[in-house]
């Protein structure tokens, strides 16, 4: 099975698994447009994909191989045994996307883009994949820069992009878990409690939880935040009214480039 064969698969899985997790115990009902609206979400998502494919010659997975083939990349030169160096891999990733994360809340230019996905209104699995396209090209690019600084064995990224799509769908998912399991998951992994903290209205709020799947990154650099009450209805979007939530697919492209100061500042500024 191919890299992109078994990523897809893996995906299929677990969106479904989630879907099936939010009709059982829902976090909060959806509405009559959630349909629709997840619906824009995946083809936004497959738009990103798309995109990475054309635009680049190599994906994070074969930069992997490409480096370890030539030696290329810090790991290599410390010839340590690969399950070491899958390990430190693994973590030097999830640390890369965590500190992007935060760039995207405080760079101009990186939350014009990513308040596309932060206009969500209502929380699910499908709002994982919610992101501009050129959000995910940035994404990727960062991604094969870190793995071929590091030479970051190729079943490490592998299995890192299979991790980091879980915990992208996971945590942005209409779950409503018990008090004991959102305690005892936070202790180590971002929960979907966690990640909803994240996408309240207030400035403040987006300032904290920035991990999709380890909640290491965030309790070490003082950005983390407890998860809300379970009874909480915690409000969800760029806006307490929930304005942008149902954008179509056409403006949630054309967002990042509209004059409208909610989407031109960075999230440190909204609000203060």
């Amino acid at each position: 099975m191919t890299e992109p064969v078994l990523r897809l698969v893996a995906f299929a899985v677990i969106l479904a698994s989630l879907v099936l997790l939010e009709r059982w115990r829902p976090w909060r009902a959806p509405s009559p447009g959630a349909l629709r609206n997840a619906g824009r979400n995946l083809l936004l998502g497959a738009t990103g994909a798309a995109l990475v494919r054309l635009a680049i010659p190599l994906v994070a997975w074969q930069a992997a191989q490409w480096a370890a083939v030539r030696e290329v990349g810090l790991l290599h030169l410390l010839d340590w045994p690969t399950p070491v160096a899958a390990v430190i891999g693994f973590l030097a990733l999830d640390a890369a996307v965590w500190a992007q994360h935060v760039a995207s809340h405080r760079v101009r230019i990186l939350w014009s883009l990513h308040a596309v996905h932060h206009s969500e209104g209502e929380l699910s699995a499908t709002t994982g994949v919610r992101f501009h396209p050129v959000e995910i090209l940035f994404s990727m690019i960062w991604k094969v820069f870190v793995v071929l600084v590091l030479g970051i064995p190729a079943v490490a990224v592998l299995i890192f992009e299979v991790v980091l799509n879980a915990g992208s769908l996971s945590t942005h998912a209409n779950i409503r878990l018990a008090p004991a399991i959102e305690r005892y998951l936070g202790v180590a992994l971002i929960t979907p409690g966690m990640h909803r903290e994240h996408h309240r209205p207030e400035a403040p709020a987006r300032l904290r939880n920035y991990g999709f799947s380890l909640v290491l990154w965030d309790r070490l650099f003082g950005t983390f935040a407890p998860a809300a009450a379970p009874h909480e209805d915690v409000p969800c979007g760029l806006t307490p009214d929930r304005a942008h939530a149902r954008a179509g697919i056409l403006r949630l492209l054309a967002l990042p480039f509209v004059t409208s100061a909610i989407y031109s500042r960075p999230t440190a500024l909204i609000d203060r």
